[in-house]
């Protein structure tokens, strides 16, 4: 047990240690405020003012709410207009951050801006350029992160300006080139790669997205795929149990259910864990709402979960525990799988028991994963509480 602590707390010090990383922390701070606010609005947005939200529908609030649908555009936009711009404002801060030495911010920061409006844009046949706002959100986090840092480097080297040129130049012919791929091509492409790449792996599917995921790559909806989820679906339709569904082990009956509590890598524990700790309880209240309904990015900024590499042992142990223990529960027929479809805001705990049809076994076992997930969680915030607590000294 010391051993793996001290292998563990000398990852973590040589983490902290690293100028890079340090860079990376000021970037995520500076990032946060942006994503907290926008993390609300996203919440209240997918759970309260879209129609097939989930507490929208419990309490019918298409129908109660007074001005529902400018509710839902009101919170479109703010969304829009805040988590949807953390992939550029990544971009700009980055540069900024990593440029502050040399004394070039301003050209790093717009050498990165451009190039990253470069990368972003589209042009239709008529020649007008428009800008595709997905490019621009958190899910590009992590090629923000890159161009900005890459931009802010080269700005503390001799002829800055000509390598911010270069990147610029390399933007515009990197889009014009995309520009002349059929973009129904790419997809048909990236999607049968990712087919074979599933079948070729098996088991080993999950835990390299959520690896990936941890890099900043926008791979959620990859985790969440299931090609069996209609047939169980029309078998429960079509029978009234469901103790003989035609795929009772996928991931739409493991994986999301018992281990997404709080979005990817059931951070819902680690959000647990840090108000039992006492550790950055201002950020854990304030990621709290967002959490409930599986929105994770103010923990993966905030702590910071991404590119943390202590962070990463549980980020991928803990979805681990609750599949294996789910998958137990499901081999030993204590409940039944889960196939019901809901909202993705809806809470996690209560995924498993509405998935179920209200089956109270699922609801047990979703709490046993919970409790586990803090566990796993547990030792590793306290690990990260006292590399700050050394810091501070």
């Amino acid at each position: 047990m010391h051993g793996w602590r001290t292998k563990l707390t000398t990852l973590q010090r040589w983490t902290e240690a690293h100028h890079s990383y340090q860079q990376l922390q000021r970037v995520f701070t500076r990032l946060l405020p942006l994503v907290l606010i926008g993390s609300w609005c996203e919440a209240i947005l997918t759970s309260c003012v879209s129609r097939d939200g989930f507490f929208a529908q419990i309490y019918d609030l298409p129908h109660r709410l007074p001005g529902f649908p400018y509710w839902h555009q009101v919170f479109s936009l703010l969304s829009t207009f805040t988590l949807g711009l953390v992939g550029i404002a990544a971009a700009g801060i980055s540069a900024l951050v990593f440029a502050e030495s040399a004394g070039r911010q301003r050209l790093a920061v717009g050498t990165a801006l451009i190039a990253y409006l470069l990368l972003a844009a589209t042009t239709d046949r008529g020649g007008i350029v428009t800008l595709t706002l997905p490019a621009l959100s958190s899910a590009w986090l992590l090629a923000g992160l890159l161009l900005g840092a890459g931009c802010g480097w080269l700005a503390r080297h001799r002829f800055a300006m000509v390598w911010s040129g270069l990147v610029v130049a390399i933007a515009a012919a990197g889009r014009v080139a995309l520009q002349a791929i059929p973009h129904g091509s790419i997809i048909a492409v990236v999607t049968g790669a990712i087919a074979e790449l599933e079948r070729f792996l098996g088991g080993l599917w999950l835990p390299i997205i959520q690896l990936a995921s941890w890099l900043g790559l926008p791979v959620r909806q990859l985790a969440l795929l299931d090609p069996h989820g209609a047939a169980n679906l029309n078998y429960a339709l079509a029978h009234a149990h469901l103790t003989q569904v035609p795929y009772p082990l996928t991931t739409a009956t493991i994986y999301r259910p018992f281990a997404t509590f709080g979005g990817m890598g059931a951070t819902l524990g680690l959000l647990i864990a840090m108000l039992i700790c006492h550790y950055r309880r201002r950020l854990a209240w304030s990621a709290l709402g967002p959490g409930l309904v599986n929105l994770n990015l103010p923990l993966w900024l905030g702590v910071p979960v991404v590119l943390n590499p202590l962070l990463l042992i549980p980020y991928l142990l803990a979805p681990a525990a609750c599949s294996v223990i789910a998958w137990g529960a499901l081999a030993l027929h204590l409940m039944p799988p889960a196939v019901y479809p809901l909202p993705d805001s809806t809470p996690g705990p209560l995924r498993a028991w509405l998935a179920t049809n209200g089956n109270w076994a699922a609801l047990a076992v979703a709490g046993v994963c919970l409790v586990v997930s803090v566990a796993i969680y547990l030792p590793f915030v306290r690990l990260v509480q006292a590399g700050g607590e050394r810091h501070v000294a």
